[in-house]
């Protein structure tokens, strides 16, 4: 710890032992218990996860609201500031939840501030520097719903043991993790609620890249706080898309002129989900598993509609900031889609998030479930079928995906195979169904398939690679010009046809 840090701990177990004195624990316990059976009725705890799980895909950031009048680092914050009127404000401005920092000599914060908020409505967290089950007793009693435990304090033991003291009192714990050694820390005390700490406790200073590093080593089942150096909505929103499940704001809000305000732009959706609707698109042409920033570039230039990245098993592999990263390089609206294959539907959507995709495509035996989360979510979904002969197209129709993509069949892969199936199978389906053509399409046959069938779209990845996962950018250039030439080629005899049945139909007449 700095020296800072333990001048903090030091006086707050002075003041612990001295409350000890006039009240001893076992005094505090009965007192607590007592609490606890009594009929709560309004007391009932409210759940500070729950706040958080229950927009955890949404794409509009969630917000726990801090009311904290002073710190080391900042001076003055707010010290005149009501706490009850904050949390009213908060409330209303739409935070999910309501942090108190309560540590008196350092921040000027107040333990009956707990009791104060709760009329608020929203899940109350007591933070402070807790370091002993008293104070936990002590925080059941004031009127908190969940405790911040901090890593950096506790050994994996002692934080296990706060953790099990809190559940045991009705109260949620959420461990805050500075560094790696922090986070083997909180996982080796089976913490369900972790908060990344952007401030290095050391030297004070804010890291803004901590958050991503960080986030990479907690499992998909652990709840996700970035707190710290979210000082303009902007960088809400910027943590909100790489994946965590809500911002602790303090210090930003509490200096606010208008803090509902700044909570409105804070809030609002992110990423832009969909752009334009792709059923506008005359042939909608997609160049997948991209992995470096030449091939997008490549794609966007050359006039195609969607980029596509791998999240499963291939040569084409990506993690999801290198996918946020070369997708932020497109200077025009384009659909960024991600390929998964039977993932859990919640890592889909952590890793869609993260990524910055509009488009969900899906390659193993998801169920239809799991596309109808991923579009309650705001992701348009691709379904994968892979073709070996007209009985896999049975279920294609049904299938509650915006769109269909006919890949072919292989026993040993669920794509990126180079086959191509016959493409008159695909010829009823594309009538019916927005239905994206691919499978061993490369620049030389891309015009034949169009012609052939007139799908909504197409899409090829190994056939633009000059080898395995390294796309060939005059490849791709014509790949989408050829396509989208034989799309009009294709449009203007399908015209003709038609203008010719009619001239037939009235000459008849």
């Amino acid at each position: 710890m700095s020296d800072r840090l333990q001048r903090i701990v030091a006086d707050v177990r002075r003041r612990l032992e001295a409350r000890r004195q006039q009240v001893p624990e076992p005094v505090l316990r009965r007192r607590v218990e007592e609490r606890l059976g009594e009929a709560r009725g309004p007391r009932d705890p409210r759940s500070l996860a729950a706040a958080l799980a229950g927009g955890r895909y949404d794409r509009r950031p969630r917000i726990i609201a801090e009311i904290k009048r002073r710190s080391p680092a900042a001076g003055d914050i707010g010290s005149q500031a009501d706490a009850a009127r904050m949390a009213g404000i908060y409330a209303a401005g739409g935070a999910c939840a309501v942090s108190v920092v309560t540590e008196p000599d350092h921040f000027g914060g107040d333990p009956a501030d707990l009791e104060r908020v709760r009329p608020a409505g929203l899940p109350v967290l007591r933070k402070d520097f807790i370091v002993d089950p008293y104070q936990v007793l002590e925080s059941a009693l004031l009127g908190a719903d969940a405790v911040l435990l901090i890593a950096r304090l506790l050994d994996a033991r002692r934080l296990a043991h706060l953790m099990e003291e809190a559940r045991r009192v009705g109260l949620e714990a959420l461990v805050e993790v500075n560094d790696e050694a922090d986070v083997e820390t909180a996982l080796a005390a089976g913490a369900a609620l972790v908060g990344i700490n952007n401030r290095d406790l050391r030297t004070f200073d804010i890291d803004p890249g901590r958050t991503e590093r960080l986030l990479t080593l907690l499992p998909e089942d652990v709840l996700v706080v970035a707190a710290s150096g979210l000082a303009a909505p902007e960088d809400v929103q910027r943590v909100h898309a790489l994946g965590v499940d809500g911002c602790l704001v303090g210090q930003a809000l509490m200096q606010a002129p208008d803090p509902s305000a700044w909570l409105a732009s804070a809030r609002r959706p992110v990423p832009d989900a969909v752009p334009a609707r792709v059923e506008e698109q005359p042939l909608w042409v997609k160049i997948c598993g991209l992995t470096d920033e030449p091939a997008v570039l490549a794609a966007q230039n050359a006039g195609a509609d969607a980029v596509g990245f791998v999240f499963a098993p291939s040569p084409r592999r990506v993690d999801p900031s290198t996918a946020r990263r070369l997708g932020s390089l497109l200077r025009r609206p384009m659909a960024r889609v991600g390929v998964f294959v039977d993932e859990p539907v919640d890592r889909i959507l952590r890793v869609a998030r993260a990524a910055g995709l509009t488009h969900v495509q899906l390659h193993g035996d998801e169920d239809d479930q799991v596309i109808t989360r991923l579009q309650a979510a705001g992701y348009r979904v691709i379904r994968a079928v892979r073709v070996s002969g007209p009985e896999a197209l049975a279920g294609a129709e049904q299938s509650p995906a915006d769109l269909i993509l006919l890949d072919a069949y292989d026993p040993e892969k669920r794509g990126g195979t180079g086959r191509v199936f016959d493409w008159s199978l695909a010829a009823g389906l594309c009538r019916r169904r927005r239905v994206i053509l691919a499978g061993g399409l490369t620049p030389h046959n891309v015009g034949d398939a169009v012609r052939a069938v007139l799908p909504f779209g197409v899409d090829t990845s190994s056939g633009v690679e000059r080898s395995p996962g390294v796309k060939d950018p005059g490849r791709i250039a014509g790949f989408v010009q050829l396509a989208q030439a034989a799309w009009q080629q294709a449009v203007v005899r399908e015209t003709s046809r038609r203008r010719k049945v009619m001239d037939s139909v009235r000459s008849a007449t």
